[in-house]
């Protein structure tokens, strides 16, 4: 059985169901759809918890962006740190393990080179891979 080619059929899947007037060329003169920008964060928005059903604000949605950006930052590598750089003030300082794993509120004892965690568990240097200032409450939530 063969199908009669249609128009839909040459388009690219991005403008498969577009139409032409949601079209428009972008200044490197690539054709783009003109609701790509609202496209976009509603995807954000849907990745950081923003339901778009209950509708959302766009700096709800930048908060949230924010907050996970600044988990992901100012890292510092163990093997690359001085003992003495290190604070060393009860819970002042997170840790990354080598799994994956963040652990907040973590104080370092430089005469063990011990990592104590606030639930109890302690970890050599050789089990952690970074560390970082310990967060605000308000960054975190």
């Amino acid at each position: 059985m063969h199908q009669k080619v249609t128009e839909r059929d040459l388009r690219m899947p991005e403008f498969r169901d577009a139409k032409l007037e949601d079209l428009e060329f972008r200044a490197d003169g690539k054709i783009v759809r003109k609701d790509r920008w609202e496209r976009g964060i509603r995807r954000i928005a849907s990745m950081v918890g923003c339901n778009s059903r209950d509708g959302f604000e766009i700096d709800e949605v930048v908060e949230k962006v924010r907050v996970l950006a600044a988990l992901q930052t100012d890292w510092a590598l163990v093997a690359d740190t001085e003992t003495e750089d290190i604070p060393i003030g009860k819970g002042a300082v997170d840790i990354q393990l080598f799994c994956g794993s963040v652990l907040n509120i973590v104080t370092f004892n430089p005469k063990s080179e011990r990592w104590v965690w606030s639930q109890g568990s302690a970890f050599k240097n050789s089990q952690v891979k970074s560390w970082r200032v310990h967060l605000a409450k308000e960054v975190q939530s």
